[in-house]
């Protein structure tokens, strides 16, 4: 009897070793490159994702902002490997770049959003099989039909500016793209790379003056200064498009938008499967967001007297 009774007690203790392990409160860190409305969104989206699935109670997100810092990027992805966080999620290339640095041989997963090549960034082997610590979800912008929509809006327009940092590999691979499908369809790209917040305004002068039309892509740096390219344009009479519409309220002309709250939700429906599932990041191939959400202002489009196709009309939600 004294035997049963012990090893009843045995198999309790087991049972509730096991049980409290399986319910143990997981920890993601997070790293924002910085504050914008697309990038916050990303955030949002991801944490919204998590919490339904594994409860509030289970789980701890720590946010933390790099602010455009490399070191400060750095400084952070090291802070969250030495805290032994469950797993980090990145927001952004330069800081899914420095999160790999940071994690690369260890076995901390990662996963990623606003990154529009991995492989090119250097943190994954192909978007199939990333064969690292990391995956994720690619903000590729579908350029095609954002080059199309200039031109059906814009049947004269024969060159298009756009402006692109220096220092993020993602936005040179999208105006590289931009370039070959501009000579598919009589658009020519008028590009200028640019390494300090303090050239955006000129760069934009620049651009607006030998263009029909700015595009801004999804550049980080780029897009968080579309007021000042707006300014710019508007001042020159020609419009601004934009890969995603998170800046519409600053005098965007149209967006054929991707959703970064999507890509959020994507990014955490992986970290699910990863925290409480065990997948092994390594094998998760990259998700690219294909659908896309066409917004146009037809207040921007009276000022700068222009006549919006019924076509893109009819298929557009019409922003505020």
């Amino acid at each position: 009897m004294k035997k049963c009774m012990v090893l009843l007690v045995l198999v309790a203790l087991i049972l509730g070793g096991c049980a409290s392990s399986t319910s143990k409160k997981k920890t993601i860190g997070v790293l924002t490159w910085m504050t914008h409305p697309a990038l916050d969104s990303a955030v949002k989206g991801m944490s919204d994702e998590v919490k339904s699935a594994l409860g509030e109670d289970n789980v701890e997100i720590i946010v933390k902002n790099a602010n455009e810092d490399a070191t400060s990027a750095q400084t952070i992805a090291k802070d969250f490997v030495n805290q032994g966080v469950d797993l980090i999620y990145a927001v952004a290339t330069p800081s899914a770049q420095a999160v790999y640095a940071a994690t690369k041989g260890g076995s901390i997963p990662v996963i990623f959003a606003a990154v529009t090549d991995g492989v090119e960034a250097g943190i994954i082997e192909s978007n199939a099989k990333p064969n690292t610590n990391v995956s994720g979800v690619s903000d590729a912008a579908p350029i095609e039909t954002q080059m199309k929509l200039i031109k059906e809006i814009l049947p004269n327009a024969t060159k298009v500016g756009m402006l692109y940092t220096l220092s993020e590999v993602n936005g040179k691979i999208q105006v590289d793209q931009a370039k070959e499908i501009g000579k598919t369809i009589g658009l020519e790209v008028i590009d200028k790379g640019i390494a300090q917040d303090s050239e955006i305004a000129t760069a934009a002068q620049q651009i607006a003056s030998q263009t029909n039309a700015i595009y801004i892509i999804t550049d980080n740096k780029i897009v968080s200064a579309t007021a000042t390219l707006v300014n710019q344009a508007n001042t020159a009479g020609i419009p601004v498009f934009a890969a995603e519409d998170s800046q519409m309220s600053q005098g965007l002309l149209a967006s054929d938008s991707l959703s970064y709250e999507g890509m959020g939700k994507e990014a955490g429906s992986m970290i699910v499967k990863i925290v409480k599932d065990g997948a092994n990041v390594s094998e998760m191939p990259v998700v690219t967001q294909g659908a896309t959400s066409l917004l146009i202002n037809k207040k921007v489009a009276d000022a700068l007297k222009i006549t919006l196709p019924q076509s893109v009309v009819d298929r557009a939600t019409i922003a505020d």
